[in-house]
């Protein structure tokens, strides 16, 4: 990951526990984040803190390109427990240009 100090612009798409822990570190060091959810109640409890935050379905290209997910430094897909979406996700952010995708994934085995 790039230098914490130089301003950036992240996205966090999927609001669980790890992508909620990580929008937290990268506001605490003071980073333009996006978050999207699908969860209406998740975004609202975490809007008043971020950049932007946005009830999408992140497996809609036309909604990534609607919020211009190939214009931010990082993007992280953080959507463990749902593998298939995760994987659409990330495909569809490198597709659309984002520079750095990074992925998590659970594996329950």
């Amino acid at each position: 990951m790039a230098n914490l100090h130089q301003q950036q612009s992240f996205a966090v798409l999927g609001l669980g526990k790890f992508g909620m822990a990580l929008t937290m570190a990268l506001l605490q060091a003071d980073q333009d984040v996006l978050v999207i959810d699908s969860n209406e109640e998740v975004v609202n409890d975490v809007a008043h803190l971020v950049t932007h935050a946005v009830i999408a379905d992140a497996t809609d290209e036309d909604e990534l390109r609607d919020l211009d997910i190939g214009s931010f430094d990082h993007v992280f897909v953080t959507m463990g427990e749902n593998v298939e979406g995760s994987i659409i996700t990330t495909m569809l952010a490198k597709k659309i240009g984002a520079p750095d995708v990074t992925t998590r994934a659970n594996n329950h085995n």
